[in-house]
């Protein structure tokens, strides 16, 4: 599904869509691995978003999503993201 396609406004969207695989040595997990990590207090990131800035944590009890404007914000996780095993943890 692609952005003009989604019916989540931009800001909730997974930002992987239509973004080049980065190169990186961390380890990497599927979906359900990083979703431990992050309930263990962690960040995660995925290779595809192609930035570091954007990431997933825990917030009030919540998965969020934070993103390079700044906001945190409720995260719509999509089939891509559950279905992608290149999550890795951010320092």
């Amino acid at each position: 599904m692609t952005p003009d396609q989604s019916p989540l406004p931009p800001e909730a969207q997974s930002p992987s869509i239509n973004k080049k695989v980065i190169e990186m040595k961390e380890e990497v997990f599927d979906f359900f691995t990083a979703l431990k990590r992050v309930a263990e207090g962690a960040k995660i990131s995925r290779k595809e978003w192609d930035n570091v800035k954007i990431y997933g944590e825990m917030k009030e009890e919540k998965l969020m999503l934070y993103k390079e404007d700044g906001v945190n914000r409720a995260w719509f996780v999509s089939i891509g993201d559950i279905t992608a095993e290149d999550w890795f943890v951010i320092d």
